[in-house]
């Protein structure tokens, strides 16, 4: 039974790392993409245009493709976006999207990340993020910035 016991905690232990090492590889694409020496696309606050992006599409930008369908906190408290992303281009696309928490004077609680691979064209996609903090009170959510990758 010791053994049996053993295993299932590595399984645990390497389940989480797994976890955290997909986050931080897609936190890497996000920064590399976005980290050219000349800044985003979209230099200016996510706040003043809309979210940032690493894409120059101007006829179907990302951030056109996603949307906030609710904001609240889960069982744990945590803050949770529920997200609706629609691929409006011709290609299957890879989105990546980060989403910042605030409470209702404005002040930021957290940031969640999400990723939606091989999104049809046409498809909608539901998906949730959320940031790793109890929270108390009303919460907003806004979506940062989304990258968007032909799959």
């Amino acid at each position: 039974m010791g053994k049996s016991s053993r295993f299932g905690r590595g399984c645990l232990v390497g389940g989480c790392l797994g976890v955290l090492l997909l986050v931080g590889v897609i936190i890497a694409v996000v920064v590399a993409v976005g980290g050219t020496g000349s800044g985003p696309s979209n230099p200016s606050s996510a706040s003043a245009s809309g979210p940032l992006t690493g894409s120059n599409n101007t006829d179907h930008p990302p951030a056109g493709d996603v949307t906030v369908a609710g904001c609240d906190t889960n069982a744990a408290k945590f803050p949770v976006a529920h997200l609706e992303i629609r691929n409006h281009t011709s290609k299957a696309s890879t989105y990546i999207v980060s989403v910042e928490f605030t409470d209702s004077s404005g002040t930021r609680l957290g940031e969640g990340l999400t990723s939606s691979t091989a999104v049809a064209p046409g498809q909608l996609v539901k998906t949730d993020t959320a940031a790793i903090v109890e929270v108390s009170g009303d919460i907003q959510c806004r979506v940062t910035r989304v990258d968007r990758y032909a799959a």
